[in-house]
């Protein structure tokens, strides 16, 4: 990036290079078409580049007019909810043709997902956002999955580490229908929370992966995800690792896999599982061949977690 102008950059990799004030002032210069004249940029990646807040809303600005940019990645640059109008404004441009948008480690609240949720949800070519480790709780959570009601085009939400707890918007993804892997892990959800999501789960047609690992869940009140293994078909892995549950809820999985014949993987690592709990998952997998379970780092023998099928009692 010296002249300003490069007429054949399609893909732009800076993550991990400090982007001071200078060099930000050349790379806004060559993606923004008005100033370069002609800039076919596809891919953008600044992940942790220390852009601040305004280094971030001069990337955001400059992009605005890009007609051909299809993913922006910008994750961990900490621009805070200073630098989200300049990317309201990106997203709602009648030009904007992004698909894949990763916000991850920026310190957005809940308050910025209020005016944020909007243009995300009506954008009409977003299928992928990565929204993980930002804090926006609970509060922030609702104000996206309101505006993502009538949305019909994301596939990819990344929640992961957001401080979810309650998840009240769980009943919605039975209204969605083209979402199809939701990472929840390293949140802070709680037996109410996954409950919530088990309710909308039961309806939902359209999810096809799941991950609900290291969280807070633990009562017998989750063994619920039983009757979502019997119900939902279209579910196609399932990872619960880092959840340390009731007894009960291990059974009610074991169970529903005798049944559900189109679960291509549940990931139970890391669950203190001990040998009887495997031993039932084994029992269960003799009449499930479709399912591999992960059970690493339980402790129970090596030769069931190596080989789950063959060890039944």
């Amino acid at each position: 990036l010296t002249s300003g102008v490069l007429n054949y950059l399609v893909e732009l990799d800076l993550s991990y290079v400090d982007i001071d004030h200078r060099m930000n002032h050349i790379l806004c210069k060559t993606i923004n078409p008005v100033v370069s004249g002609y800039c076919p940029i596809k891919r953008l990646v600044l992940t942790r580049t220390a852009l601040g807040v305004h280094g971030a809303s001069a990337v955001f600005t400059a992009l605005a007019g890009n007609t051909f940019l299809e993913e922006l990645i910008i994750n961990g640059n900490r621009f805070t909810d200073s630098a989200v109008y300049p990317l309201i404004k990106l997203l709602e441009h009648p030009d904007s043709k992004i698909s894949v948008l990763g916000l991850g480690s920026n310190d957005i609240s809940q308050r910025a997902m209020a005016e944020l949720s909007p243009a995300i949800g009506k954008h009409p070519f977003l299928e992928e956002v990565l929204l993980n480790d930002n804090p926006l709780g609970d509060a922030g959570a609702d104000y996206l999955f309101k505006n993502l009601r009538d949305n019909n085009n994301l596939k990819v939400l990344n929640l992961g580490g957001c401080g979810l707890k309650k998840c009240k918007w769980g009943g919605k993804l039975r209204v969605m229908l083209s979402l199809k892997d939701l990472i929840l892990s390293q949140n802070v959800i709680d037996d109410d929370g996954f409950q919530n999501i088990c309710d909308g789960l039961l309806g939902c047609v359209c999810l096809r992966h799941i991950d609900l690992g290291y969280n807070r869940f633990s009562g017998e009140i989750c063994k619920m995800i039983g009757a979502v293994l019997k119900e939902n078909l279209g579910l196609l892995s399932l990872s619960l690792a880092g959840n340390i549950m009731h007894s009960e809820v291990w059974k009610a999985l074991a169970f529903a896999l005798e049944t559900n014949k189109t679960m291509n993987v549940l990931d139970i690592r890391w669950c203190d599982l001990n040998q009887l709990q495997a031993q039932h998952f084994c029992s269960s997998l003799n009449e499930n061949q479709t399912c591999t379970v992960h059970m690493d780092y339980n402790p129970v023998s090596y030769h069931i977690r190596a080989d789950s099928r063959k060890w039944a009692p």
